[in-house]
């Protein structure tokens, strides 16, 4: 619900992608057409989205930056770090469950 809040408050791009499975070929798209304040609802094949989001946002195949990398590669691992913890965590709560 809350990102169809945030979805409605954009100004911007009103676009909205829906993934289903991993091993589908295709995604759900949700379109606002603002001119006449309706939405419409396509069945997208993934490939096309992506070509279409790397014409409309070039940047999304750009090379990224050393510094991009670095920021990347550091919070990739605090995310798994993080994560980690809580796998450890939640072993622990269980041994006490079985004890």
């Amino acid at each position: 619900m809350q990102a169809l809040e945030l979805y409605h408050q954009s100004k911007k791009y009103n676009l909205m992608f829906v993934f289903r499975e991993l091993e589908e070929v295709e995604l759900i798209m949700l379109v606002e057409l603002e001119d006449v304040k309706q939405y419409r609802l396509y069945v997208i094949s993934k490939a096309i989205v992506l070509k279409l989001l790397g014409e409309r946002f070039p940047f999304v195949f750009r090379k990224p930056s050393e510094h991009e990398k670095t920021l990347l590669q550091k919070e990739r691992q605090e995310i798994r770090s993080s994560i980690s913890n809580l796998f450890k965590l939640k072993k622990i709560v269980l041994l006490e469950k079985v004890q």
